[in-house]
């Protein structure tokens, strides 16, 4: 990352952290000096890029909403090169010379079209057959030439990934609490640059981050990934894509995702086995877009062929196993909290409320659960929130999600009840508590709480959700074995 500086001295009080926004700018900064807030726009300021080529060709920058987000993006660009990258890339700055910054970020993703030897020039003459008659420029460490003519990855308009690498098959957003932003990264990758993310990110395996998204060039890929965010099992399977070419091939891609239904993989090397056999699927006969509701979930053979939504898919070397018709059950439990509006003597409601704990809103009960079935009847969802899962492999799996409350230990817990089919395995559990989170912080639970529940006290809000660091979710038998030990703990204590 570099910073953007509001004046020529490079003061440190006017340095501002990229990336960033105008509006962040203006918020953050737009009173420095004698200036006063929304200044900032229209005026210069010095970006203190970290490549001397950079601060050559563009000194200076006029700040607007469009220059802030090129720099910004340029930051995080700049951060996902490698140390060759870096030498390619003020090389080739050198020789093209990039008036604006959008020549530059069209360069920077143009860096597959030149290439680096390094060593010095003779040895270089003497050993390598590279045709040094083409445009270059020698660097400290080696000869960096242009092999290629370059394209234009970005005119202007839509800023591209910064992670971005030509015919990439995965672009991925990494985070971790030792990282100011979301480190970008595109799939296949080097080992080189799996090494560079590591650094950049402190961390020494990748599943030691905390968050990761992943968006793929194969419409329709990412929602039938399993549920296991493996880096190095993903750039396997990325390879074998990108050889293959499937990201230019409806015909086939239809075939790898039809594959990956029928199957339903639980891990990612399941699915890098269908994507090095996938010559032997073949569709057996075509039919009408396959619907994943209802007890049609399971998946029923017809012509030894297998339902997706692309048709009936058949494998020729060994039969695909249908999911479990085996109905199984297990629940979720995580605190409640709610707000009490109090109705006064005269039968108006107060403006302010009274905290109640999940002691309090024990005795509420019977006014909650009606209060939820009623939001659910609204939703019309035939399987509760499992309507609303992302991931199809994991849609497929579970059957129904139905948010309710339960009494236990004296406490009102709010309960998910999850029916599956046969099992999952514990990265499909891990995403269906994240997805459960979620219906709790934005979906089902941030409606659930603007919902009015009468009660004769006057008026209850309840919320599913907190954003302290005292709300979880747990499986009923850990929650329930874990306060049965803090009770047994606590008993020996006073004894």
């Amino acid at each position: 990352m570099f910073k953007l500086y509001l004046n020529k001295s490079l003061n440190k009080s006017s340095a501002i952290a990229l990336p960033t926004t105008m509006f962040e700018m203006e918020r953050r900064y737009g009173s420095y000096g004698k200036r006063r807030r929304r200044v900032l726009e229209n005026s210069t300021a010095y970006p203190d890029f970290p490549l001397p080529e950079m601060k050559k060709v563009i000194p200076e920058v006029v700040l607007t909403g469009q220059s802030v987000n090129q720099l910004s993006f340029l930051a995080c660009r700049l951060d996902g090169l490698t140390e060759e990258e870096l030498i390619i890339f003020n090389a080739a700055i050198a020789m093209k010379q990039p008036e604006t910054l959008t020549d530059l970020i069209n360069l920077s993703c143009n860096l597959d079209k030149f290439s680096y030897i390094a060593g010095r020039l003779d040895s270089i003459r003497k050993e390598s057959c590279t045709d040094l008659s083409k445009r270059h420029i020698i660097t400290e460490s080696g000869c960096v030439y242009e092999d290629a003519e370059l394209e234009v990855v970005y005119d202007g308009e839509q800023l591209p990934y910064p992670g971005y690498a030509k015919n990439c098959i995965f672009s991925i957003w990494l985070h971790t609490d030792m990282y100011p932003d979301r480190f970008s990264l595109s799939l296949p990758a080097s080992q080189e640059k799996l090494d560079h993310a590591l650094r950049k990110l402190r961390i020494h395996s990748f599943e030691e981050g905390q968050d990761m998204i992943i968006r793929s060039a194969i419409p329709g890929l990412e929602e039938r990934l399993p549920c296991e965010n493996s880096i190095e099992k993903l750039n396997r399977l990325a390879f074998i894509l990108q050889k293959r070419a499937l990201d230019q091939d409806r015909e086939v891609q239809n075939l790898f995702l039809a594959a990956i239904e029928a199957e339903a993989p639980f891990e990612l090397d399941q699915v890098i086995e269908i994507a090095e056999n996938l010559k032997e699927y073949h569709f057996s006969e075509k039919q009408n877009s396959f619907d994943h509701i209802g007890d049609d979930r399971k998946y029923p053979e017809q012509n030894g062929g297998v339902s997706t939504t692309y048709g009936f898919v058949r494998r020729n070397d060994q039969a695909i196993q249908p999911l479990s018709k085996k109905r199984n059950t297990f629940r979720l439990f995580s605190p409640l909290t709610g707000q009490l509006y109090l109705k006064t003597s005269f039968g108006d409601i107060e403006n302010e409320s009274v905290h109640l704990g999940a002691e309090e809103l024990y005795i509420y009960e019977e006014e909650i659960t009606r209060a939820i079935k009623e939001v659910m009847q609204i939703m019309k969802c035939e399987h509760g929130l499992a309507d609303f899962l992302d991931n199809l492999l994991l849609k497929q799996k579970v059957y129904a999600m139905i948010p309710s409350v339960e009494k236990w230990n004296d406490r009102l817990w709010g309960v998910l009840a999850v029916k599956i089919n046969g099992e999952l395995s514990e990265g499909e559990r891990n995403a269906l508590t994240r997805e459960w989170e979620g219906q709790c912080s934005d979906g089902f639970g941030e409606g659930f709480e603007q919902n009015e529940i009468k009660v004769d006290d006057g008026v209850l809000c309840v919320s599913f959700w907190q954003s302290d660091r005292q709300f979880f979710i747990k499986p009923e038998s850990e929650i329930k074995n874990l306060l049965k030990e803090q009770e047994f703990l606590s008993m020996n204590t006073i004894g």
